[in-house]
């Protein structure tokens, strides 16, 4: 399990540094991603300590007013832990020894509109970060135990090879909801003995869904691993999704199914990763 070196799968790509939002869109199809056999979590740079944001170009309409930077990030990851905020409380949904899932309808300061879900799940002592990294962002092994995927890819790398363009479709299981096209950076950095994943969407200027397919948005997201005195190792999600099912009384309805739907969710995806080791 550990790193295996891909630099010839990257060999001729082209510097994207100053890209307009069309250059990106080409470099995006032209398929320049990483190698099949690319470890996330050791073959992905952190993102600089000294950026201040990343380009315009890769951000979404939610996020034009937070700066992208490990410190902004982290501060933001704070506020969204917070019981009590100017968006309500988080409920209790699942609250089990190893998983507890939390809600909060309200939202959060980047968008009103759609709940925020928060979960935790502990993985027990023989996991590492790298094989949880592998499993959920690697393409070729997330599609070999999410069974709610079509399909997954990593287009290529981009900001100096400390952010990942990734597009996948996803199968739905909720009522309301059909396939939905995901595209979406991912950066990660590292403080103390905590490892965060940022991911969210990009502008679809820089890659349309395909026909017939509705685009959903991540509003932001966060994985964040912790390795525990014992051994064990907490993962924590938060993530805001607008599944883009309109608006209107269809659009609650479609979200209300959301809500009733999630908890059951996320229990099976940390067993199949135990499973995938």
């Amino acid at each position: 399990m550990g790193a295996i070196c891909c630099a010839e799968g990257r060999k001729g790509e082209a510097d994207t540094e100053g890209l307009s939002t069309s250059q990106l869109r080409k470099a995006v199809v032209h398929n320049t991603g990483i190698a099949k056999d690319d470890i996330f979590g050791d073959q992905m740079n952190d993102i600089d300590e000294t950026q201040d944001d990343i380009d315009s170009i890769y951000k979404n309409r939610f996020e034009e007013n937070l700066k992208i930077n490990s410190t902004n990030l982290l501060d933001f990851y704070e506020r969204l832990r917070l019981q009590e905020s100017d968006y309500g409380k988080y409920d209790s949904k699942v609250n089990e020894e190893k998983l507890k899932i939390l809600f909060r309808t309200k939202g959060s300061e980047l968008c009103q509109d759609v709940p925020v879900i928060w979960s935790q799940y502990m993985f027990e002592k023989g996991i590492t970060v790298p094989m949880i990294l592998k499993a959920i962002h690697n393409p070729e092994e997330r599609v070999k135990w999410d069974k709610d995927l079509r399909s997954a890819e990593v287009p290529r790398m981009e900001n100096e090879n400390s952010m990942m363009v990734w597009h996948q479709q996803t199968k739905s299981t909720i009522k309301y909801i059909l396939t939905r096209d995901f595209l979406e950076k991912k950066i990660k950095f590292t403080t103390g003995n905590k490892k965060y994943v940022y991911f969210s969407s990009l502008p679809d200027e820089i890659l349309a869904a395909a026909d017939g397919e509705s685009r959903a948005y991540t509003v932001f997201g966060f994985h964040v691993f912790e390795r525990q005195e014992d051994g064990r190792i907490l993962m924590e999600v938060i993530t805001q999704t607008d599944y883009n099912v309109g608006v209107g009384a269809l659009a609650k309805i479609a979200q209300s199914a959301v809500v009733s739907s999630f908890p059951k969710t996320p229990k099976p995806h940390a067993i199949y990763i135990h499973m995938w080791k």
